[in-house]
């Protein structure tokens, strides 16, 4: 994925960023030639060549599907609804996104570690 896009979702997603950092505490970490985006440790939406794709229970995913009907997750996980253009160009509805996202990370139980 060229490295120009990988800056545009980058800008796009600190541009709509409900909180002013470092509250929101941003991490962008390169990931499979896509970008990872987290927040406090934990991921709350990927770059992939399937687009800009949040991480959203399935209540969340309903909703924001009411008003962004073409709305689909990605293709190998149903974990995260990829934005669709025109909620990408909306930064009030992206924000939306991005809050929902980061709000449901943030309310998951601590990861297990994994033992070695």
């Amino acid at each position: 994925m060229a490295s120009e896009r990988l800056l545009h979702y980058q800008r796009l997603i600190e541009g709509a960023c409900p909180w002013p950092p470092p509250e929101i505490d941003l991490l962008f970490r390169p990931m499979f030639g896509g970008l990872g985006i987290y927040t406090r440790g934990r991921i709350f939406a990927i770059v992939t060549s399937e687009g800009l794709a949040f991480k959203l229970d399935d209540y969340a995913q309903d909703e924001l599907r009411e008003t962004a009907p073409d709305a689909v997750n990605l293709s190998w996980t149903r974990k995260y609804l990829i934005a669709p253009p025109y909620v990408e160009d909306d930064p009030a509805r992206l924000e939306d996104w991005m809050q929902r996202s980061v709000e449901y990370v943030q309310s998951l139980p601590p990861e297990k570690k994994k033992r070695r």
